[in-house]
């Protein structure tokens, strides 16, 4: 399926609000056509995730792809690979974020902006992970071998960065998505704090911002 089909696809899926479209939605043959040919899509991008082709090496789609020009391309595993647009847009993000860590001072304290910064992106990465899991397959639990507050600079952006090759990490679009969720509700929070807004436990809900409990506390 290609991108201007999906994108018809989802347009006429997410406006069916009634039970009555819904049920012209099942028996529309052009319709399940693209669902059925978005669902198989879907299946063989993720066999082909990781794996070398003429199709995207980190999600799998057989979409055009280049070679990567992220600034981490050892440390993203991405050199000499093939990358679709939408991946290398999102490894240019997460390394982003990863230098606006290391830019800060490792201060140890909870209004530290280096702490800040690493704690949405190892929140980041348990929400496209599995949190329950701690070993090194996941890339919330290699992040968490770097120490924002006392490691020497070096050190930890090395750590950073290696933690994405040691746990092979791949869904870097995911990653992205999530990262850009946590910024989002530390703004949010920022101007809740600020009063602007109110007292962030008593508005929270009002503004339609539901965080988890520590999340809250930790912005707070």
């Amino acid at each position: 399926m290609n991108s201007d089909a999906e994108i018809a696809f989802l347009e006429r899926l997410y406006a069916l609000p009634s039970q009555e479209e819904h049920e012209q939605m099942k028996n529309d043959p052009e319709l399940n056509k693209l669902a059925e040919s978005f669902v198989v899509e879907s299946e063989l991008a993720a066999g082909r995730v990781g794996k070398d082709g003429i199709h995207c090496y980190f999600c799998g789609y057989d979409t055009p792809t280049s070679s990567c020009g992220c600034p981490n391309p050892e440390s993203f595993r991405c050199l000499g690979k093939r990358v679709c647009n939408g991946c290398q847009d999102a490894m240019r993000a997460v390394a982003n974020h990863i230098a606006a860590i290391c830019r800060e001072k490792g201060v140890n304290r909870v209004s530290s902006i280096r702490l800040r910064l690493y704690y949405q992106l190892t929140s980041a990465a348990r929400a496209v992970g599995d949190e329950e899991a701690h070993n090194y397959s996941q890339l919330h639990f290699c992040l968490s071998q770097a120490e924002p507050c006392d490691d020497e600079p070096d050190t930890f952006r090395s750590r950073l960065l290696r933690a994405f090759s040691r746990s092979g990490f791949l869904r870097f679009q995911a990653l992205a998505s999530a990262l850009e969720e946590e910024s989002r509700t530390a703004m949010v929070m920022a101007v809740m704090r600020s009063g602007i807004l109110g007292r962030p436990g008593r508005r929270s809900v009002d503004c339609g911002f539901d965080l988890k409990p520590a999340d809250r506390q930790f912005y707070e």
